[in-house]
C-alpha cells in the first residue's frame, strides 16, 4: 500500500516536472487546439446534419474529443517524464530510500493527474469564453474529474512502457497510436453519424465512451447512462495499465 505522505511529495515533484519545461505542456495544450481549430472550422458544417445533437454546434462538440485528446498527451508526458528520471539514475536512487515503489508509481500518476486536470479547466475556459455552455457546475465537475482519471489511466500504459523499456522512443510510439485510437472513436463525430465500417469500430473502441462523457455536458446530453459507461470504459484502461505497470515495476526490480 502506498504511503501517502510520499505520494503527495512525489506527485508535487511530477507536476512541477511537467510544468516547468514547455516541451511537456506544448503536447497538452497546443496540440488539441490545433485539432479544434481545424475541427470546429473545417467540419463545421457537420452540425447541420440530420442526427446532430440538437442544439449544439460543432465547436461544443469539439471540445469534448480535443479535452479527450488533451488527457490523452498528458499520459504520454507522463511516461516521458518517468524516462527522463530513469535515465538520469533519480529512479534508481529514489528505489534505495525507504519510500515503497508503489509511492513512487502512484505520485507520477497523480502529477499526471494534474497535468490532464490542467488541460481541462483550459479546454472549459476556452469553450466558455466562445459561447459554451455546460450543464451546470455538476457537468463541469464530471468532465474535469473525466479528465484527470483519464490522463491517470493513459499514464499508466506509458509509465509503464517507460519502466519496461528505460526508452523514450518507446513511449513516444504511444503518441500517433493514441492519435490514432482517438481518431476511430466517437471523439471528434457522433458514432450514429459515422460510416460503416468505422461506426462499428467505434462501437468497441473504450475511447468512445469517455469521449462521450466529456461531450455530453457540452451538448446538453448528460445522463447516468453516459456516465457510467465513462466510467467502466476508464476501469478497462485502469485495469490494464495497472496491471502493465505492476509487472513493469516488477520487472525493473529484478533487473537492478
Amino acid at each position: 500500500m502506498a504511503n501517502l505522505g510520499q505520494v503527495a511529495v512525489l506527485s508535487g515533484r511530477a507536476t512541477r516536472q511537467s510544468l516547468r519545461n514547455p516541451q511537456f505542456l506544448a503536447p497538452v495544450l497546443v496540440l488539441p487546439t490545433l485539432f479544434l481549430i481545424a475541427y470546429a472550422g473545417g467540419v463545421a458544417g457537420g452540425a447541420n446534419l440530420p442526427g446532430f445533437p440538437a442544439g449544439a454546434g460543432m465547436f461544443e462538440f469539439q471540445l469534448g474529443g480535443d479535452m479527450l485528446l488533451s488527457a490523452m498527451m498528458a499520459g504520454v508526458i507522463g511516461g516521458v517524464t518517468q524516462v527522463v528520471d530513469i535515465q538520469s539514475k533519480f529512479f534508481d536512487r529514489l528505489l534505495l530510500t525507504p519510500t515503497s515503489a508503489s509511492a513512487v508509481v502512484f505520485g507520477r500518476l497523480v502529477g499526471i493527474g494534474m497535468l490532464g486536470l490542467l488541460g481541462g479547466v483550459f479546454f472549459t475556459v476556452i469553450g466558455l469564453v466562445f459561447g459554451g455552455r455546460p450543464a451546470g457546475v455538476g457537468g463541469v465537475l464530471m468532465m474535469l474529474l473525466l479528465q484527470v482519471l483519464t490522463a491517470m489511466g493513459f499514464g499508466a500504459v506509458t509509465v509503464a512502457i517507460a519502466l519496461r523499456t528505460g526508452e523514450g522512443n518507446a513511449v513516444q510510439i504511444f503518441l500517433p497510436l493514441g492519435i490514432v485510437l482517438t481518431m476511430f472513436s466517437s471523439a471528434f463525430f457522433p458514432r450514429h453519424l459515422l460510416l460503416s465500417p468505422l461506426d462499428t469500430v467505434a462501437a468497441y473502441n473504450p475511447l468512445s465512451y469517455i469521449a462521450d462523457g466529456l461531450h455530453a455536458p457540452w451538448i446538453g446530453g448528460l445522463t447516468a447512462t453516459v456516465a457510467w459507461r465513462a466510467v467502466l470504459a476508464l476501469a478497462v484502461i485502469w485495469l490494464v495499465g495497472g496491471l502493465l505497470c505492476a509487472r513493469a515495476l516488477k520487472h525493473r526490480a529484478e533487473a537492478g
